[in-house]
């Protein structure tokens, strides 16, 4: 079964970015209408023999390159603040999701004045969602600058940071449960209820649908150890009490050592030594041949190359896309940055501020909030706060599982649940430890009953590598039954 940013994350979301890429080259190249009159076509069209043909992408624009390359040329240079500020615009009027980006300064407003609970916890929780979302698009376009190492490893370090810094936020406060449960709740959300989702979707589309089963063993097993490493300070606390909790506090601490040492093993297995295995399982599910989905008694005709990318051109506004250039030759999508390095720079720095903000007074008020409402501090932790920094990627793993590619979906939801397992609950613990909360790795013992059972139960429904809409039934009943206890 893994990370935004990584390689199969990235890829799941180059052909669903494509739109805004063409819009913004075309703005800075002063060719609006061609890039227009590009997306409403369709992109590419389909040539002889179910191939390719790349003719209409090769000239399109003013700058482009011989290799249909969309670079801006020399005669289209234009002032760099100028370039980023309508990237930016871009970025942010593309996707209606950014329409929540008006709970910004309301939620500022209602923390900075004091208003009550409710009104501080809502405004700053939907907030954060759209934050998040262009949080992801600009550390994309930064990664892409950096080259494919250097650009994977921080792409898959800012791949969580609002859930890493909302649960800092709360480690501040010594909201030691709240931060807890917020973090498996990210883990119990895109095992159980994205992955089934998606695989609900899916199977109205297929019959059955299939994906890559060599990463989808790295992923199952490296979601065991995560696990693993998370129940055992809990099972020791529980077996030996008599030990106390600085020797549980040691024990975690040393946890989440050795899990930041699998992560830092994981990236280089992913990007670098291994780097193929998953490029295999991200072009089978882009570039897929023709009339081919699988060898399964149920599949059916995938189309060519052209039906399967204009879908997202058609659908990109229902979901997750980042501001970047685009070339495609070959049967291939080559992202280019369209930010400058200091305004991608600029831009993470004042969206990581306001995610700061926003996460500090989301927290603050969120005991209160449970008090006035009636529902559990638990609940909001483990199933309400998951959804602040992960609504787009959910609706982008579901429309990417509604076009048959569950390579991509699987990317990103199972990706998700490692970046969290591997990398924002240790560093959690580790930041806990630098100031002096006690957080440790002794979490609650239903949290952590959830998390395995969760853990198998998507390991065991991805075991051969195929789904139907049925196995989404499941995991979205067992996400239910779970926050059904937590309410």
């Amino acid at each position: 079964m893994d990370t935004r940013g990584r390689n199969a994350r990235s890829a799941a979301l180059q052909a669903v970015r494509v739109a805004c890429r063409m819009k913004i080259l075309a703005k800075r190249t002063g060719d609006r209408e061609s890039a227009q009159d590009s997306l409403t076509a369709g992109l590419l069209s389909p040539g002889h023999d179910g191939e390719v043909d790349c003719e209409a992408t090769r000239s399109p624009l003013p700058g482009a390159s011989e290799d249909g390359s969309l670079r801006p040329g020399p005669h289209v240079r234009q002032n760099p603040v100028l370039s980023d500020l309508s990237a930016m615009k871009e970025l942010i009027t593309s996707q209606w999701v950014n329409m929540l980006l008006v709970c910004v300064p309301l939620g500022l407003l209602a923390g900075f004045k004091g208003w009550a609970p409710i009104p501080i916890f809502c405004w700053n929780f939907m907030a954060l969602v759209p934050l998040a979302l262009l949080l992801g698009d600009v550390t994309e376009d930064l990664a892409l600058r950096l080259g494919p190492v250097t650009g994977g490893l921080v792409n898959a370090t800012f791949g969580n940071v609002t859930e890493v810094v909302l649960s800092i936020a709360a480690l501040h406060k010594g909201l030691l449960s709240v931060v807890a449960n917020s973090l498996v709740g990210s883990i119990l959300s895109n095992l159980l209820l994205v992955m089934g989702m998606s695989f609900f979707v899916g199977g109205f589309v297929r019959k059955t649908q299939e994906w890559n089963t060599t990463s989808n063993r790295s992923y199952n097993s490296l979601l065991y150890l995560a696990s693993i490493g998370i129940v055992l300070p809990t099972a020791a606390a529980h077996v030996v009490p008599s030990q106390g909790v600085n020797w549980v506090l040691d024990v975690s601490r040393g946890v989440a050592v050795l899990l930041l040492l699998c992560y830092v093993a994981y990236l280089v297995f992913q990007l670098h030594t291994h780097h193929d295995l998953f490029d295999e399982a991200d072009e089978e599910s882009l570039h897929a041949q023709p009339n081919q989905v699988s060898d399964g008694p149920h599949s059916q005709p995938r189309g060519d190359f052209h039906s399967q990318v204009s879908p997202f051109l058609n659908r990109i506004s229902s979901s997750r896309r980042s501001s970047v250039a685009l070339s495609v030759h070959d049967h291939k999508v080559e992202e280019l940055p369209v930010l400058t390095m200091a305004g991608a720079f600029l831009a993470l720095s004042v969206i990581s501020v306001l995610v700061a903000i926003h996460s500090e007074f989301l927290t603050g008020a969120l005991e209160e909030t449970s008090k006035d409402t009636g529902i559990s501090t638990a609940f909001l932790s483990i199933i309400v706060l998951p959804i602040a920094g992960n609504a787009c990627e959910h609706i982008t793993a579901v429309v990417v599982a509604s076009k048959d590619k569950m390579d991509l979906s699987l990317g990103i939801a199972v990706g998700s649940s490692l970046q969290i397992a591997l990398f924002a609950i240790p560093v959690v613990v580790l930041v806990g430890w630098l100031i002096g909360q006690p957080m440790s790795l002794n979490y609650d013992l239903f949290s952590v009953i959830a998390l395995m059972l969760a853990v198998m139960q998507a390991a065991q429904v991805t075991a051969d590598a195929q789904s139907h809409w049925f196995m989404g039934v499941q995991l979205c009943v067992l996400y239910f039954l779970i926050a059904i206890v937590y309410w």
